[in-house]
C-alpha cells in the first residue's frame, strides 16, 4: 500500500512540474509588421505573381511591377485591412527580361529585382 501511495505521489509531482513547465512556455506569433514575401512563376511569356503581406497594418498599399526600362506593367493600389493579405496576379504576354516588384505598405517599401527567362526547363520560380 505504501508503494502505491509513493508512486502516486511521485506521478502527481511530475505531472504538476510538467504542467508548470508548459504553462511557463508562452506561444507567441511573429509580430513583424508588413512582412512581404512573393513568389513568381514564369513560363511561356506568362507570369504568375503571388504577393503575401503578413501582419499588415491597416492603410494604403501598392504593388508595382516594372521592367528594366522603368515601364510599369502592373499597378495595384488597395486599402489594406490589418491582418494577412494575399494578392495574386496573372500576367500574359510578358517578355523575358529584368523586372522589379515593389510593395509599399504605409511608409515601408520592399523591392526585389528578378530576371524572367524562358531558358530554363519549363518553369522558373523566384521567391523573396
Amino acid at each position: 500500500m505504501k508503494t502505491i501511495i509513493k508512486s502516486a505521489a511521485v506521478l502527481f509531482g511530475m505531472a504538476l512540474l510538467s504542467t508548470g513547465a508548459f504553462a511557463a512556455t508562452k506561444m507567441t506569433r511573429d509580430t513583424v509588421e508588413n512582412d512581404v514575401s512573393a513568389m513568381i512563376t514564369y513560363a511561356d511569356n506568362t507570369a504568375g505573381v503571388d504577393v503575401n503581406i503578413d501582419n499588415a497594418t491597416a492603410g494604403e498599399a501598392v504593388v508595382v511591377m516594372s521592367d528594366a526600362k522603368g515601364n510599369v506593367v502592373l499597378t495595384d493600389k488597395f486599402t489594406a485591412e490589418a491582418g494577412d493579405i494575399k494578392k495574386n496576379y496573372l500576367m500574359t504576354d510578358l517578355a523575358a527580361g529584368e523586372y522589379t516588384i515593389s510593395v509599399s505598405t504605409n511608409d515601408e517599401v520592399t523591392a526585389k529585382t528578378v530576371t524572367l527567362s524562358n531558358d530554363e526547363q519549363d518553369e522558373t520560380y523566384y521567391e523573396f
